[in-house]
């Protein structure tokens, strides 16, 4: 059973009664000159665009703020639409969407044998904790641990964050009533990582990546000291 109970609350994950880091709450130690580039342009293009409508900064923030929130809703939408795909459970709204064609297309090829879908998982022996988009069987007969992104590129801290998933000790599915626990399970041994880079125009980028589960480890690490835990 599927609980709507928020596992997730401030960057962490509450799971059996202990708390953990979200692995992408820890990511955020990392700089990102990507990130901070393209806020810097956003930033310059709505000033040229229209100088009257963003005379102070905190207008220009304020329109970036909305910039970042519509992507990342895009994001959400198509991470539930390729759910959607592995679930049988598409809809006619799911297929309006610029990202419908590029996941079609990647299932089309992949033609994935899904084992978990949007699945809780967690490491207890380093205290982190996540959501995995996919893990399937692909036509090489590997499990594969994949990520949905819709960002421009495969940015380097991507190979992280699967790093990070593959070397899950565990899943976790809550049970409908938060008060009653879930239930936990051994997380299976990962063959491969990648992310799918699914992009508007219908097409995708398949790229298999290979993160380094020390490297995450010394961004938690960084991560608990700027906020003073560990």
């Amino acid at each position: 059973m599927k609980s709507n109970f928020p596992l997730r609350r401030e960057g962490r994950y509450s799971i059996n009664g202990k708390s953990y880091i979200s692995v992408t709450t820890i990511l955020q130690a990392i700089d990102k000159p990507a990130l901070r580039n393209w806020l810097a342009k956003e930033a310059a293009r709505l000033v040229i665009s229209d100088p009257q409508a963003y005379d102070t900064a905190e207008k220009a923030v304020s329109a970036l703020s909305a910039r970042k929130d519509s992507a990342a809703d895009r994001g959400t939408s198509a991470h539930q639409i390729a759910a959607n795909f592995c679930n049988g459970t598409l809809t006619d709204s799911n297929k309006q969407s610029p990202y419908y064609e590029s996941i079609a297309a990647f299932f089309e090829m992949a033609q994935p044998r899904s084992e978990m879908v949007e699945q809780t998982v967690y490491n207890e022996t380093h205290g982190y904790a996540g959501t995995v988009d996919l893990v399937a069987i692909l036509p090489d007969e590997k499990r594969w641990l994949i990520d949905w992104k819709t960002s421009k590129a495969v940015y380097p801290e991507y190979a992280l964050q699967v790093a990070a998933y593959a070397a899950a000790e565990f899943t976790w599915t809550p049970y409908l009533s938060p008060l009653a626990g879930g239930q936990s399970a051994p997380f299976p041994k990962v063959d491969k990582t990648a992310v799918v880079l699914l992009r508007d125009n219908g097409e995708f980028d398949f790229k298999a990546v290979t993160g380094d589960l020390d490297a995450f480890l010394a961004a938690k690490r960084v991560w608990e000291w700027l906020h003073n835990e560990g």
